[in-house]
């Protein structure tokens, strides 16, 4: 066939260099230029990489505080004093779920639950929250969750720091709002975590 005699008829190609059409430069040795071939510097370690990384998830925290309520006290001073515990549900990202209880020196009491933002993982690690909660006011009895002003706003924003793993000290503080009152809190306490 016409392509089995055009294979025999094309020439084998020749790779040797000493037949090249192109001419050899000749280069002066005194111009070229040193190479060095000493090992490459070691790479200095990432500046940015943290040293600690915070590895618990859930966590349990009792907390002492006052705050300034404007509906308080019936004798009109606003401050209490609060004994509160809180509950943080485990998350595998920065956001986690948490619940609350308090108790007020003037014998009413709040429950909540709300989500956390945590914004590292390091030692330190500052907080913001939001949620929502119902004051338990004794006088009201059963009819205290049934009255809308004592639905809860609430919003916050805190840190914990690892003081003696895995215990941390917690710092809060928070706003709450209702439909006839505002308070301003202060918290301090321990988180243990697992």
């Amino acid at each position: 066939s016409q392509y089995a005699s055009a294979a025999k008829d094309t020439p084998t190609p020749n790779f040797d260099d000493s037949n090249s059409a192109e001419p050899k430069v000749a280069v002066d040795p005194a111009k070229q230029e040193a190479v060095d071939i000493a090992p490459a510097p070691k790479a200095k370690p990432n500046q940015s990489k943290p040293d600690f990384f915070y590895r618990y998830r859930n966590g349990i925290s009792p907390l002492l505080g006052f705050a300034f309520d404007t509906k308080a006290n019936d004798d009109g001073s606003g401050t209490v004093t609060i004994l509160g515990i809180r509950y943080l549900f485990a998350s595998e990202t920065l956001s986690a779920y948490e619940l609350g209880a308090e108790l007020l020196s003037n014998g009413s009491g709040t429950v909540h639950a709300g989500k956390r933002w945590d914004s590292s993982r390091s030692r330190f690690r500052p907080y913001t929250t939001a949620g929502l909660g119902m004051r338990i006011v004794p006088k009201d009895q059963v009819a205290t969750v049934l009255r809308k002003e004592h639905v809860q706003l609430r919003g916050g924003a805190g840190f914990e720091y690892l003081s003696l793993d895995p215990i941390s000290t917690r710092v809060e503080f928070g706003a709450i709002a209702t439909l006839k009152s505002f308070q301003a809190q202060v918290l301090l306490g321990m988180n243990w975590a697992w």
